[in-house]
């Protein structure tokens, strides 16, 4: 995350603080936090479930600095705090942790921004990438130059965070031009997410700028509202 953080230098960020602070990354319904350490077959893991609150980042660094030995992180959450999300994904860098989303479990929008921060990936359940929204009443207080600029501001900052983690440009572009609020890019196995994973020895930044070759198909087959993600889940169980 060094990188990210020399990039959005304070400055920058105060010029779309005001709307950052409103933009959530949308729970398909409420669920209260919990971070626990909890017992898996991969091992013992520290648990994030619930909504994406502010507060979650620090209770979750804290999780990690007292276990030391835990070096794995499950999420599961249908979102919440974009801000928060993003401060996840620091501590999980920082900690250079495995982040897991374990069977028959979702981690969509902001928790997934949280999940892309981990040092490895595995993927049981279902991931979900979306664009950020703002709630009605939020939209109403907000200036029409804030408004541009925030967005603005966002879309170079969602660019950095992706390209910061290894990732291809290509898959932000994906996520802003076909998801809304209630749409997402899902992700239900760690092959798939990983081919946009493009960071090698040399890290040449044409890898982050190439195509990876996904065409309508793919994206038909990865594109699904919250309604296909439900529906999904439940049929794990059947």
């Amino acid at each position: 995350m060094e990188t990210f953080k020399t990039l959005m230098s304070k400055a920058a960020l105060l010029v779309a603080a005001a709307l950052l602070a409103s933009l959530v990354l949308a729970p398909t319904k409420s669920n209260s936090q919990n971070i626990r350490v909890v017992d898996t077959p991969v091992g013992p893991l520290i648990s994030l479930e619930g909504d994406i609150q502010v507060g979650a980042a620090d209770r979750l660094r804290n999780a990690l600095t007292v276990n030391p030995g835990i070096t794995k992180v499950g999420l599961v959450s249908h979102g919440g705090s974009a801000e928060e999300g993003f401060a996840i994904a620091e501590v999980l860098s920082d900690f250079k942790v495995a982040a897991y989303i374990p069977p028959k479990s979702i981690c969509l929008s902001a928790c997934a921004f949280g999940f892309m921060g981990a040092y490895s990936y595995h993927i049981y359940g279902v991931l979900g990438l979306h664009n950020m929204y703002l709630f009605e009443e939020d939209l109403a207080k907000k200036e029409r130059d804030t408004l541009l600029a925030g967005g603005q501001m966002y879309g170079v900052r969602t660019a950095i965070f992706y390209v910061a983690h290894g990732f291809s440009l290509e898959l932000p572009l994906i996520v802003a031009s076909t998801t809304r609020e209630d749409s997402f890019i899902i992700f239900t196995n760690t092959d798939d997410f990983m081919q946009f994973f493009v960071r090698d020895e040399k890290d040449h930044v044409f890898n982050y700028l190439s195509p990876t070759g996904v065409d309508k198909t793919w994206l038909d087959s990865h594109l699904w509202t919250s309604i296909d993600v439900s529906n999904y889940i439940i049929s794990l169980t059947n």
